[in-house]
């Protein structure tokens, strides 16, 4: 984080990911249009208990600042003026994923899993489909993994775990 600070990745997007600087892919427009389109749904579904924050860093742990697509955190933004949110704070997070499925499921949902995200969610816009992770774990070895996935197509409807009278369309998430 000190790095970045310093101003040696500027104009760079990196992300810091278990003590190492991972340097990331440009956006096309389905992806950011998709990041816009999904944090107005997901802003009017979490009003009133959270709010989202769209590509912001966020402390997973003291050697993981990733930045998800979209963070649903609990509480108000004031609540966070002196610091990053963590885990404890987090109501949901989902990565928009157009081109980085193989890092958004190798890579950062191993870690969401073991900080205790307890729900995160890809939004695969290749294959047209919202992948649901729940019950995150660590194995004996220290990984983090979700015992539940839901795969999801357009057509279909998703209850957050935090909001679970509310059903949200799959389609309404993307462009």
């Amino acid at each position: 984080m000190r790095l970045a600070e310093l101003g040696y990745f500027e104009g760079q997007h990196v992300e810091l990911i278990e003590g190492q600087i991972l340097l990331m892919s440009p956006q096309g427009p389905p992806h950011v249009y998709s990041i816009a389109q999904a944090h107005g749904c997901l802003a009017e579904v979490f009003g009133e208990i959270g709010f989202v924050v769209d590509q912001s860093t966020y402390a997973a742990d003291d050697f993981s600042y990733p930045e998800p697509d979209l963070a649903v955190i609990r509480g108000q933004p004031r609540d966070y003026a002196k610091r990053h949110a963590t885990p404890q704070d987090t109501l949901l997070l989902v990565e928009v994923s157009q081109t980085t499925q193989k890092y958004d499921r190798g890579t950062k949902m191993p870690l969401y899993a073991k900080v205790g995200i307890t729900e995160f969610w890809i939004l695969d816009l290749k294959a047209r489909q919202l992948e649901v992770y729940r019950d995150p774990q660590t194995t004996d070895e220290g990984e983090g993994r979700y015992a539940t996935l839901i795969t999801l197509k357009p057509d279909q409807t998703i209850s957050p775990l935090e909001k679970p009278d509310v059903t949200i369309k799959v389609q309404d998430l993307m462009v």
